[in-house]
């Protein structure tokens, strides 16, 4: 019987929640929820490491700066051309200027959709909690009256006084990041049981086995080879 995918997963709007919530009980997963964003999910995705979580998921925002401080899989919920259409497509066109929250990164193609919805959409490039904070107001201050985004930017919104409209997750795009998740998981758990089997082959024999690689470094050892050395094995 296979043991279901531990995951961590860091929720940042409503639909990606509901989503999230209807997988809970899948017999293939075990889920960590949070709905920590950004610079304050970095704690609490330590923990689920910490907890056994084999990979996190999330939007790009709080994923890419995990990647740096994780040694686990982060997959990213993906946002695509396609949910910023139908988000934007949501706001009212005659309350002016719409600005879109974009995490560390532009999103790609905006032209095309100021084309298509006939709209003046500005993007908001943020790095942390702070600095989108800080742009909200700004924006609001110049004449902003919408701002379309994920939690964080609806918690900020409020307080400069913009109206919310959520960037939109869809299920499909949802389900396959969940599936990716699952088969980097058990391709880990693969390999990991392949280097047990191997340790646990050369470690059965009487003879010392030392693998090194072209600049002579050890590589590995087997534990005959350690008693041989008078080193422990973890040293060589």
């Amino acid at each position: 019987m296979r043991f279901p995918a531990k995951l961590g997963v860091f929720i940042s709007t409503p639909s990606l929640e509901a989503h999230i919530l209807a997988k809970k009980d899948q017999e293939d997963l075990e889920l960590m929820i949070s709905h920590q964003l950004l610079d304050d999910a970095l704690p609490v995705a330590q923990e689920m490491v910490k907890n056994g979580a084999e990979a996190i998921l999330s939007r790009r925002g709080t994923s890419q700066l995990l990647r740096n401080q994780i040694d686990i899989p982060i997959l990213t919920f993906p946002t695509l051309t396609t949910n910023i259409i139908s988000s934007v497509s949501m706001a009212p066109t005659n309350h002016g200027k719409i600005l879109l929250t974009s995490p560390i990164r532009p999103f790609a193609n905006l032209g095309l959709i100021r084309k298509l919805l006939s709209v003046e959409l500005i993007q908001c490039v943020y790095h942390d909690t702070k600095s989108l904070r800080d742009m909200l107001l700004k924006y609001s201050e110049q004449g902003c009256r919408i701002a379309v985004g994920g939690m964080v930017t609806q918690r900020f919104a409020r307080e400069a006084g913009l109206e919310f409209f959520e960037l939109l997750s869809s299920e499909e795009e949802i389900t396959d990041t969940f599936e990716s998740a699952i088969a980097v998981v058990l391709s880990a758990r693969e390999k990991k049981m392949k280097a047990l089997l191997y340790k646990t082959i050369i470690d059965a024999t009487s003879d010392a086995i030392i693998a090194v690689d072209a600049n002579l470094n050890i590589m590995v050892a087997n534990s005959f080879a350690g008693t041989l050395f008078h080193y422990k094995t973890d040293s060589l």
